[in-house]
Parts: C-alpha cells; sequence; structure tokens
C-alpha cells in the first residue's frame, strides 16, 4: 500500500479491500519494518523521521492518508499471481479468459507457457490409501478397550 502522506513509504504483505471504508494499519508491522509508533492520550505519532500524526477522534486515533492503492499496481501481474488469485485455476483457463476479455483487469505478464508445478495443486491430487477392513490389533479380553467421549454433549 502507498500512502501519500507518508511520502512514498511502501507497506507489505497488504490486504487491498477497494469495499472497505476506512485504512488499518498494523503498529506490529510498522514496528517490524524498523518504524516507531508513539501514543499518547491525544494522538499517535509514526516516525522513522517524523512522517505521519493522527489524532485522537471518538475514542480512535485518525490518520489523515488518502485511499490506499493496491499492490499489484506496483508490480507485473505474473501467470502464477492470477493462478493463486483464481483459486488454483489450471494454467490454459486462466489464458483464455485474459484472451476473451472475459474479466475486466485479467492482464497477464511474462510467458502465459505453463510455469512451474504449483505445490498446492500437486498436493492436492494426491490420493489416501483406504482405511483397512479389519483392526490392525485384536482385542482379547473384555474392557482392553476403552472408547471414550471426552467432547461431552453437543446439545
Amino acid at each position: 500500500m502507498i500512502v501519500d502522506q507518508l511520502k512514498g513509504t511502501v507497506l507489505d504483505n497488504v490486504v487491498y479491500a477497494p469495499g472497505f471504508k476506512q485504512t488499518l494499519i498494523s503498529v506490529k508491522q510498522l514496528i517490524d519494518t524498523g518504524m516507531k509508533v508513539e501514543f499518547t492520550n491525544k494522538e499517535c505519532l509514526i516516525y522513522d523521521k517524523p512522517i505521519l500524526r493522527g489524532l485522537v477522534h471518538r475514542g480512535v486515533y485518525s490518520l489523515p492518508i488518502a485511499p490506499a492503492m493496491a499492490s499489484s499496481a506496483l508490480r507485473p501481474n505474473y501467470i502464477e499471481d492470477w493462478h493463486q488469485r483464481l483459486g488454483h485455476l489450471n494454467h490454459k483457463s486462466i489464458v483464455e479468459l485474459a484472451k476473451s476479455g472475459a474479466v475486466k483487469g485479467l492482464k497477464i505478464t511474462g510467458s502465459t507457457s505453463k510455469p512451474k508445478t504449483c505445490e498446492a495443486c500437486a498436493l492436492s491430487k494426491f490420493s489416501r490409501v483406504p482405511a483397512p477392513q479389519q483392526a490392525s490389533r485384536s482385542i482379547h479380553a473384555r474392557n482392553e478397550v476403552c472408547h471414550v467421549d471426552l467432547a461431552g454433549p453437543f446439545a
């Protein structure tokens, strides 16, 4: 996310929610990037060098910032990115969607040839070994094995 008043400061790993009316910034994430955050009873200061001041308004620290710009505007959209964004849709379908213009804004940067295998897709195609038809050990005496419901009643 780029915030105009932060003079080009880039925050990584953000969630862009265009319908959300407020911008939330993680204090922990700011501190992890080396910035300092100071709260008083009237304001919140965010600085590396002093860069932003937020005043208390109705019990919430309000920062005077413009709406964020989506991080996708900062970097190209490779087919691997679209594969993940579209729920691991197959590459052929992604290319067809881009060519047909069926999805507004779906532009692929770089090669549209099939990239390396997606680990999540490969793991999802594995099948489980079927459960055994017989128990792996036999019971020889009464009360040798006791099954107990530890979760309690569900009603």
